[in-house]
């Protein structure tokens, strides 16, 4: 995270100007770095033994990468310190994780392809403290420490898999997963700087780097498989605290008399973390209401 820089000595920096009674503020920016995300890889890699070519691309940015925009409100305290209210909206990239095997000839398949892609959003909440650490007239440095409370995250994951065999018609599977999730909180640091544009209206510049870490609480699963007929899949998973790491599942099969059917499944899975890292830079403008 970005360190606060020291404020001991910004008050002999500040110049003599009336402070307003807040800011409203508006900003839009990119994610440009995800350290320490989590990236999408395939859930499962078909093995098919030695002598196999194996090709494979994924995304080589992680969650947190996208477009984020927002707005804000910053009340000063003083000449140095204030406090706010950031609503962020983090646009999340599509993330894409691909993969191609192509099996010795000694195996009675031809090939198996893979293609994955995952797509999310992140609503968040940012109470702030900010400290003003070098101002002069026309403008100013600050730094800010923040809670984020994400309120809304959307994750939502699609697989595709084809194997074909030899002579044999292609088995292909298509799931589709959406995650559900509670209130997350995490931690938001910053640097930026404020200048004038004209009048009460300000210019801003800001970096900023969020470390957020969510755990889906229930998923619902749903998808065909197909090989001449269809087979489709309803599952809904709940993720608890498990230090076993055991599943259970409640399963049910029904033919649909043309060689198909459907099954559908409640399942209990241990639960895991996502983590949705950025450091974003921001551009905006701010208006003081004096």
């Amino acid at each position: 995270p970005i360190i606060l820089l020291s404020v001991l000595s910004a008050g002999t920096s500040l110049a003599q100007e009336k402070q307003p009674l807040f800011y409203f503020k508006v900003y839009a920016g990119n994610g440009i770095f995800t350290p320490g995300s989590d990236g999408l890889r395939p859930s499962s890699v078909f093995d098919l033994g030695s002598g196999a070519t194996v090709s494979y691309s994924y995304s080589k940015k992680s969650l947190g990468a996208g477009f984020n925009d927002g707005l804000g409100i910053e009340k000063p305290l003083g000449k140095i310190f204030s406090v706010g209210l950031d609503v962020n909206f983090l646009h999340g990239k599509t993330l894409t994780s691909n993969y191609s095997v192509y099996p010795p000839p000694t195996e009675n398949i031809n090939y198996v392809t893979y293609a994955g892609s995952a797509s999310y959003s992140v609503t968040t909440f940012i109470p702030n403290v900010s400290a003003t650490v070098f101002q002069k007239q026309g403008y100013s440095i600050y730094t800010r420490l923040g809670m984020i409370i994400a309120s809304k995250v959307k994750y939502q994951n699609t697989e595709n898999y084809v194997i074909q065999g030899n002579g044999t018609m292609p088995i292909t599977e298509t799931l589709n997963m959406i995650n559900s999730y509670g209130v997350e909180v995490g931690l938001n640091t910053s640097i930026g700087t404020r200048f004038n544009v004209w009048g009460p209206l300000k210019g801003i510049v800001e970096i900023s780097d969020n470390l957020l870490s969510v755990s889906p609480k229930s998923a619902h699963q749903s998808g065909v498989v197909t090989e001449a007929y269809s087979v489709y899949v309803d599952d809904h998973i709940t993720y608890i605290k498990s230090n076993s790491g055991v599943s259970t599942s409640n399963s049910a099969a029904a033919a649909n008399g043309n060689g198909g059917g459907s099954i559908t499944a409640t399942d209990t899975e241990p639960s895991f973390n996502q983590h949705i890292n950025n450091i974003v830079v921001t551009v905006g403008l701010a208006v003081a209401i004096k």
